[in-house]
C-alpha cells in the first residue's frame, strides 16, 4: 500500500437540505487534478492516505504494517442568512481505534479462500492487516428568525424577574392613567401600633379632672 495512493469521498444530501453535498460547484476537469491541501486546496474531496495519516498524527509505515482505523470528520456549519455558496464543508481526522490496546491492537480481518488440490478440498485462512477509513459526517445550520427571538428574549427576561419590573415602568411612564394605576399598584401602610402609642400618651399628658365631690347633705 502506498502513501499516494489516492481516496476519493462523494456525499450527498437530501434536497430538503441546504448543503448541497461536498462536490457542488466543482467542475470535473477540476476533480481529475485536485489533491486536497488545507491551505490551497481546502475543498477538494481527494486525499492521499499518507497525508490523512499525517493529519490523524500517524506514521503511515507503521499503520499499513499493523493496521488501524482513521476517520475523515466533514462537518458543516452554516449561516442560512448568507449564500449558500459559503457553505462548505471543513475536513478534520484523527485515528479512530485504541493504538495501544493490550488485546488487539491495530485493525486486521480474516478471510478463506477455498479451492481443491487433487480433488481435496483445501481452505487457506488469510489474515490481512490495512488500514480502514471510516467517513463521520455531520453540520448544523441556523437562520435569524424574529419570532422566535422575541420568545426566548421574554423567557430569559421572566426567568431573572426583570419581566415585571419592566412592565411597571413602561405602565408608571409612558401610560396616560398611570397614577390611576400606581394606585392600584401600591398600598399605603398605616402602623396603627404607632397610632395606639399616641393615642395613649395624648391621654396620659392631658388626663382628665375628676368630678369635684358632691356635698351629700345637700
Amino acid at each position: 500500500m502506498a502513501a499516494g495512493t489516492t481516496l476519493s469521498v462523494k456525499v450527498e444530501a437530501p434536497p430538503r437540505l441546504v448543503a448541497p453535498g461536498n462536490l457542488a460547484g466543482r467542475r470535473g476537469d477540476y476533480l481529475k487534478r485536485c489533491t486536497f491541501e488545507r491551505d490551497r486546496d481546502p475543498y477538494c474531496p481527494i486525499f492521499r492516505l499518507g497525508f490523512i495519516a499525517d493529519q490523524a498524527g500517524e506514521n503511515f509505515t507503521e499503520l499499513a504494517h499493523k493496521g488501524g482505523v482513521l476517520g475523515v470528520l466533514i462537518n458543516w456549519d452554516c449561516d442560512l442568512d448568507l449564500s449558500e455558496a459559503q457553505c462548505n464543508p471543513q475536513y478534520s481526522f484523527r485515528r479512530l481505534d485504541p493504538k495501544h490496546a493490550a488485546a488487539s491492537s491495530g485493525y486486521n480481518f480474516r478471510f478463506a479462500k477455498y479451492y481443491n488440490i487433487n480433488g481435496t478440498a483445501t481452505r487457506t485462512l488469510v489474515k490481512a492487516y490495512g488500514i480502514r477509513i471510516d467517513v463521520i459526517v455531520h453540520g448544523q445550520a441556523g437562520r435569524f428568525s424574529l419570532i422566535p427571538t422575541i420568545i426566548n428574549l421574554a423567557t430569559a427576561l421572566t426567568s431573572i424577574g426583570v419581566g415585571s419590573f419592566l412592565c411597571d415602568w413602561i405602565l408608571l411612564t409612558f401610560m396616560n392613567k398611570n397614577k390611576v394605576y400606581s394606585r392600584k399598584k401600591f398600598d399605603k401602610m398605616v402602623d396603627t401600633l404607632g397610632q395606639h402609642v399616641r393615642k395613649t400618651c395624648s391621654t396620659c399628658e392631658h388626663p382628665q379632672q375628676d368630678p369635684a365631690p358632691t356635698n351629700p347633705k345637700g
